[in-house]
């Protein structure tokens, strides 16, 4: 049995126990509830918090996509982004996403929240256009790291104004004083091999369950 169903049903099991014992407490006050039902509601609660906890983890540890936000003027650093990401791939560590992959037909922002429910790391791509666009990947990718934990790693491609963006509270992979375009060919296919490497290092890690 897989450690998620086996979390999810101890979760579901505890999850029961605590509500049986939240219905014993109901019938006292907090003056008059005897001490051992107490102690055992507040036992119960922690392990209810831990073992959603430890699920949350594991779940989050099983996220692959990798998702690549950009505009259209930057789609040359999408693409050797991906050319250096490729390895990865096919050693089935990650998959990419980028809104190519959306299908004609299928409701855009709803592409966007399922490749985010299943992504593990958010990729921007900053430049002017970027901050200038509606960016509408920007409101679900800042969701889903205040909710679901997702990391959130902007690679800076022009010089622009980033220190008062939305995202200024992430640190850049590359200096906001060393934007892609500024450096020489080879340069930056280092920078593209050591960004690889990093993520090889975020999608890696081994949860703590």
């Amino acid at each position: 049995m897989e450690v998620q169903t086996i979390l999810s049903d101890t979760l579901v099991i505890a999850r029961r126990v605590l509500y049986h014992l939240e219905e014993q407490a109901a019938g006292y006050t907090s003056l008059t509830i005897p001490v051992h039902l107490k102690i055992e509601l507040e036992d119960q609660r922690i392990q209810v918090a831990d073992i959603e906890n430890r699920l949350e983890t594991f779940t989050a540890s099983k996220r692959t996509k990798i998702f690549i936000s950009y505009t259209n003027a930057d789609l040359r650093w999408l693409e050797r982004i991906k050319v250096h990401l490729t390895l990865l791939e096919q050693e089935n560590l990650i998959e990419t996403w980028d809104n190519t992959k959306i299908n004609p037909g299928t409701i855009r922002q709803e592409e966007i929240k399922k490749a985010l429910k299943l992504a593990k790391i958010a990729v921007p791509i900053i430049s002017a256009d970027f901050l200038a666009s509606d960016r509408n990947e920007l409101a679900p990718i800042l969701k889903a790291y205040k909710e679901e934990g997702l990391i959130i790693l902007p690679l800076i491609a022009s010089p622009c104004s980033y220190g008062r963006s939305d995202l200024n509270q992430f640190q850049p992979f590359n200096e906001i004083t060393h934007p892609l375009v500024a450096l020489k060919r080879s340069d930056r296919e280092f920078l593209f091999t050591s960004f690889a490497e990093h993520i090889f290092g975020l999608v890696t890690v081994k949860p703590n369950i």
